[in-house]
């Protein structure tokens, strides 16, 4: 299972994400043809992002911008997790035409998650199309996150008003 990191829009060039100072509304595409080509394969990830430390991370929406076709019959599937659990956000996904908002398992906005450690939220995609390593398996998906520091920023000193 290859790893692929796809952070520019619609490429393969990427750049981690350092942890702003407020909380950031982020929105990314990754385009399937290009990760296929940087070589990805069935049951591979795309690497979406690098969670840092100390950050508060919730997955708001997946999108299918073009109708991802990773499969020759109808066994296509996209999940999102991170490290640890690769369908938290997004789990078995197969319906994936154009258009279509998969289901975000937190995205109620009552649960997000606060990543104590840095982990790598991904992509993970299964499909016979995506064996081959060629350009086959195509389309594009949107994806929309907020994340935010936890860390605390106490003053260093305190002056006396006096």
């Amino acid at each position: 299972m290859a790893n692929v990191t796809t952070l520019g829009k619609g490429g393969t060039s990427g750049s981690a994400l350092a942890n702003a100072e407020y909380p950031v509304i982020v929105k990314h595409e990754i385009d399937i043809a290009d990760a296929v080509t940087a070589g990805v394969t069935t049951g591979g990830y795309v690497d979406i992002v690098e969670v840092p430390a100390d950050t508060y991370f919730q997955f708001l929406q997946a999108e299918i911008v073009t109708a991802l076709d990773l499969d020759s019959g109808a066994s296509d599937q996209v999940d999102i997790g991170d490290d640890t659990d690769d369908d938290q956000f997004v789990a078995i996904a197969t319906t994936l035409t154009a258009g279509t908002n998969l289901t975000v398992a937190t995205a109620d906005g009552s649960y997000g998650k606060v990543y104590t450690t840095g982990e790598t939220v991904r992509l993970k995609l299964t499909g016979d199309k995506l064996a081959g390593g060629t350009a086959d398996a195509t389309g594009l998906i949107r994806l929309v996150w907020l994340q935010g520091p936890t860390d605390r920023k106490a003053p260093m000193t305190v002056e006396d008003p006096a």
